[in-house]
């Protein structure tokens, strides 16, 4: 038998039946992970204590007034500070519906 095999077989054993209603339990009575404080609220709170904390650190921002705003506003941030024109960014819903194609050379 295999290492991965015998792994596997003693991870199946601990788990009692093989059945699925094991796990299922098991990922049912797992608690969730501590929220700070900070990261609940109104949205306006949130916007306003990340500004609050961005601000702390000399982090750069601008507020825009929608999501379509935020590719031009980010297209001038870069020609400001003379950075490539490039932009990576994670999938993401919101971000994905910005007009990217609009803004200057991105």
């Amino acid at each position: 038998m295999s290492a991965r095999a015998q792994i596997l077989g003693a991870i199946r054993a601990s788990l009692g039946s093989g059945n699925g209603a094991a796990i299922e339990e098991r990922i049912a009575r797992h608690a969730r992970h501590t929220i700070p404080a900070r990261a609940t609220g109104a949205t306006p709170d949130l916007v306003e204590r990340f500004v609050t904390m961005a601000s702390s650190v000399d982090t750069t921002f601008a507020r825009v007034a929608a999501m379509a705003d935020a590719p031009a506003a980010l297209s001038e941030y870069l020609a400001r500070e003379n950075l490539p024109a490039r932009v990576v960014m994670a999938p993401d819903e919101d971000l994905d519906s910005a007009p990217w194609q609009e803004a200057a050379p991105l």
